[in-house]
């Protein structure tokens, strides 16, 4: 007989020995842009398997980035779904990497994102406010080694800094926001910067754990 503890995750030892995480709780959190609906993982979430490398939500005033991994247990999130009046919009799953389905949810009458997986499932509205479009302008210092945004027209922001091959997002609501570009990469080498706007969040329990829903405009531009 298999025994198991119980605490955020359950540790079974398996016949053979080996120790099994089985994740019984989602922390997630869930960002509703223009054009998708974004499901980001953290570090107490168990919809990653170890040391992989995924969307990270970042905490607020904050950094992630791309390569950045989390030692959490294997999945326990399957599968998630846009249901709109009880029609599915849009469905993925998490075994396909990305977490995120292409709606907009402003144009659908009554928008719910259902979840699946941890034992059970979850509804939840996305009842969220228009979507503001936050506003952005970049400046480079070659000396500092920094890049500045500075932004408006939302509470708070998540910062994405890309080259091409790697995404720095920063959660803040410092106006203006200064990154730090690390030694040995050219400053210039930055070739976008996105804000989302971040209003929120809402928070849903749920009986396979917590969800919490932000919103906001996007808006990109090249320094």
């Amino acid at each position: 007989m298999w025994r198991c503890l119980v605490l955020l995750a359950a540790a079974c030892g398996t016949p053979s020995g080996e120790v099994v995480f089985q994740p019984i709780q989602l922390d997630v959190d869930v960002v509703v842009s223009p054009a998708q609906v974004q499901i980001y993982t953290n570090n107490t979430d168990g919809t990653s398997g170890p040391g992989s490398e995924h969307d990270i939500f970042p905490l607020a005033e904050t950094c992630v980035s791309d390569g950045d991994t989390l030692d959490v247990s294997p999945s326990c999130l399957t599968d998630f779904a846009i249901l709109d009046n009880g029609l599915q919009i849009a469905h993925g799953t998490t075994d396909r990497g990305n977490k995120a389905l292409a709606v907009d949810v402003s144009s659908l009458d009554a928008p719910v994102l259902h979840l699946v997986g941890c034992g059970g499932d979850a509804m939840i509205p996305l009842d969220v406010p228009p979507l503001t479009t936050p506003t952005i302008s970049v400046s480079e210092d070659d000396t500092a080694r920094t890049i500045t945004a500075t932004w408006g027209n939302a509470t708070a922001v998540m910062l994405g800094f890309g080259d091409g091959l790697v995404e720095h997002r920063c959660q803040t609501q410092a106006d203006p926001f200064v990154l730090q570009i690390p030694t040995g990469v050219p400053v210039d080498s930055t070739l976008y910067v996105d804000a989302q706007g971040l209003e929120g969040p809402t928070i849903a329990g749920t009986e396979i754990g917590e969800v919490r829903v932000w919103s906001g405009g996007f808006t990109s531009i090249a320094p």
